[in-house]
């Protein structure tokens, strides 16, 4: 009887260690994965000749071999870019720039009446931002100016833990017209 107890706790420590083992050398695996990756600040001065950074987040992907992805919003002469890095070794994945529009411009509609786009927008990107972040706490990741029936309006993803927020700000009076939340 003593016999077998003494080797049920062989089995359970051995059990015990090698769990313990496996689970630390998992955590020094993805640990020295991420000590290559950019800091914030590091990733900013790489397109401060762009403009100003007006919003930083990174994303982790868990898939091995899959580095992290950086987001920002680029502040530029013109509008704003969104730019998406690789967190590793800062190469730039995808770029889009967003041209804030300079004057009126005229389309026309099915009927043949004329509708006017609105002039440049009177809320610049770093002000909608401001104002999203007072309505919904988080992390920008993405803002976007679209057009909707005449209407400019500024789109933020906005990230707070596990809970997504789209946010949506008229680019012209500033009022917050859409919150919405995915988990």
């Amino acid at each position: 009887m003593n016999k077998v107890l003494v080797n049920s706790k062989k089995w359970i420590f051995g059990f015990v260690g090698i769990f313990v083992v496996a689970v630390v050398g998992v955590g020094i695996y993805f640990a020295a994965e991420k000590m290559g990756e950019l800091t914030q600040k590091e990733a900013e001065a790489l397109v401060s000749d762009k403009g100003e950074v007006l919003s930083f987040a990174k994303e982790w992907d868990w898939e091995f071999g899959t580095p992290s992805i950086i987001k920002m919003a680029v502040k530029t002469e013109t509008g704003y870019e969104e730019i998406e890095m690789d967190a590793s070794n800062g190469d730039i994945i995808r770029r889009e720039t967003n041209h804030l529009l300079t004057s009126a411009s005229v389309n026309s509609t099915s009927s043949g009446a004329s509708a006017t786009t609105p002039s440049a927008p009177v809320i610049m990107p770093e002000e909608a931002i401001k104002l999203a972040l007072a309505e919904v706490k988080g992390n920008v990741v993405e803002i976007e100016l679209d057009e909707e029936d005449h209407y400019l309006i500024y789109e933020l993803e906005i990230e707070e833990g596990n809970r997504e927020y789209n946010v949506h700000v008229d680019a012209m009076t500033g009022s917050i017209l859409v919150v919405d939340t995915e988990s």
